[in-house]
């Protein structure tokens, strides 16, 4: 539940998990490709895309109270383009760059909803 921890912690655990999912992906080849550690990654990407997909819901639901339906379909377009995006370069694209791309995605993700917390937080203040 978010009320109990919070949209913006509920948000992190989810980059937490996508972003290990990431770099454990990364050092698999060097961990020997153990079977075991292929579950791993897929349960933290799972659980991780389910906290992303529950913090920024909530996030957006909250943030544009009075313009709902135009801030989720801005939303779901963008995260339509991310996808198609992703699908044009996938097979061009060796798989340690996808991840590392994913990295970066991930980092610069984070730092946008770190700022649209602090902007959200002044002006819930004023």
């Amino acid at each position: 539940r978010v009320k109990a921890i919070g949209r913006l912690a509920a948000t992190m655990i989810g980059i937490v998990c996508c972003g290990a999912a990431v770099v454990l992906s990364l050092l698999w080849q060097w961990l020997d490709r153990q079977l075991y550690l292929l579950f791993i990654i897929i349960i933290l990407q799972g659980a991780g895309g389910a906290a992303l997909q529950i913090g920024i819901t909530t996030s957006v639901g909250i943030m544009f109270m009075g313009n709902n339906e135009a801030a989720f379909a801005n939303y779901k377009m963008w995260q339509s383009v991310g996808s198609a995006v992703t699908f044009i370069y996938s097979t061009f694209l060796c798989m340690y760059i996808k991840l590392y791309i994913m990295l970066t995605v991930i980092v610069v993700g984070t730092v946008c909803v770190l700022v649209l917390e602090v902007i959200y937080k002044r002006q819930k203040t004023r």
